[in-house]
């Protein structure tokens, strides 16, 4: 494993990468880092390259930029490929991961071999969840530092079952993402829950394997968007991971995996 920093359009972004073989990219949720990706990257570290980040503003990662955009993303991630001399990758993203995902796939379209986009809302943000994103970004800038505060939204997107059964690593969880100054994290919360584009129609320009992921029990992304978001692909494999919330992949680790291999499978031949 190594660690290392780069600067990019969307900030100082920290990188950790694993092991040799076909590049996989691995783009964390909105709060959280690339841990959510612990099971994942354990066990495609055995035969891939992984390279997983920590979003602008978000864990080992410093101040974003303070207009950042979900292009300014997309373009941080082409910078950290050219930098690590990466041509082609898979690309792994969880709800505001997705959300990258699609806009390098559709702007670097080299980049990118094939994209699995795990409970990401993609549909633009209507007047109803534009008030609440509004109301949830003043009362994380004046109380997001609290551990209370992190735990509420932590609760409103992590299944119960995780909750109750791993109840160690959810406090846990929630006392590492309290440590890390709340401020960095408002310009994503911008981008991703009051400003993104519609990308229900850019699925449709991409000539790539996609996988649809959606936790059965995901209180963010409900039935009916990720059947909309289905239909705006109808090649795109689908999957619904059970007893899971809005983080499959930290939820039901070994479940999620086994899904996105079947979606990297082949990947070495490609």
């Amino acid at each position: 494993m190594s660690n290392s920093y780069h600067d990019t359009k969307a900030g100082r972004l920290s990188v950790e990468t694993h092991g040799s073989g076909p590049p996989i990219f691995f783009w964390p949720s909105l709060f959280l880092d690339r841990s959510i990706f612990t099971s994942q990257i354990a066990h495609f570290s055995r035969s891939y390259h992984v390279v997983a980040v920590d979003g602008p503003g978000h864990g080992e990662s410093g101040k974003s930029v303070s207009n950042l955009t979900i292009e300014d993303c997309a373009d941080a991630v082409e910078e950290i490929l050219t930098n690590l001399g990466i041509r082609r990758a898979s690309f792994i993203g969880a709800s505001w991961g997705g959300l990258v995902g699609i806009a390098v796939a559709t702007k670097y379209p080299e980049l990118v071999d094939r994209l699995a986009i795990i409970g990401s809302p993609l549909a633009a943000p209507d007047r109803w969840e534009r008030l609440q994103g509004g109301i949830l970004l003043i009362l994380y800038s004046l109380f997001g530092g609290r551990e209370r505060m992190m735990r509420t939204l932590l609760s409103q997107g992590i299944g119960s079952e995780f909750r109750r059964a791993r109840s160690n690593d959810f406090d846990a969880l929630v006392r590492r993402l309290a440590r890390v100054p709340h401020r960095r994290r408002l310009p994503a919360m911008r981008a991703v829950m009051l400003e993104r584009q519609d990308m229900l129609s850019c699925l449709a320009q991409l000539q790539i394997p996609v996988m649809l992921i959606r936790g059965k029990d995901d209180a963010f992304l409900s039935v009916e968007q990720f059947a909309r978001q289905a239909a705006a692909l109808p090649a795109a494999a689908v999957r619904v991971i059970p007893g899971s919330g809005h983080l499959p992949s930290l939820e039901k680790g070994e479940e999620t995996t086994a899904v996105l291999v079947d979606l990297l499978r082949g990947s070495q031949d490609s």
